[in-house]
């Protein structure tokens, strides 16, 4: 057997048995969009739901955040890991100067691959990395729509 080939009985769409050397960069760039507007509607995308996501601070630190998003806001919760560090740790954290914004600040939000960029009104963005591009797609889906209705009601 070749290295790399499937297994013999495996269908050729299937290559969860080989290896591949493939960066995970190239492999987001060459994975096909997902389209996830269509799973939402008015009920759907107004309930709360959080994602598990990488934020990307102001310094270039990279940060495992929990993204909460509903109708009126745009959550980012410090997960447990990271609250329960030593007593040291705890009494010179500063609280985050902004733990929500309202979904009314967003003005676009760009996705590529498993990354995305939340852009607000005061000139200010966000940089998220999802766990997969289909994760990346439904968050950035769900703001979309919420944009949409917003847009809609607004006019």
């Amino acid at each position: 057997r070749v290295h790399g080939a499937p297994a013999p009985g495996t269908p050729i769409g299937d290559r969860s048995r080989t290896t591949s050397r493939v960066s995970a960069a190239s492999a987001a760039e060459a994975a096909p969009a997902v389209e996830f507007g269509h799973m939402f509607n008015q009920f759907t995308a107004t309930l709360y739901k959080e994602y598990s996501v990488v934020k990307t601070n102001k310094a270039g630190k990279r940060q495992i955040r929990i993204l909460g998003i509903d109708d009126k806001r745009i959550t980012n919760k410090i997960t447990d890991g990271e609250e329960k560090r030593g007593m040291m740790s705890r009494l010179m954290k500063k609280a985050p100067k902004r733990p929500f914004r309202n979904l009314d600040e967003v003005i676009d939000i760009v996705q590529a691959g498993i990354n995305f960029t939340i852009h607000f009104r005061d000139n200010e963005k966000t940089e998220y990395e999802a766990q997969t591009p289909e994760v990346a797609a439904e968050i950035v889906a769900k703001i979309q729509y919420l944009m949409g209705m917003r847009d809609s009601t607004a006019s």
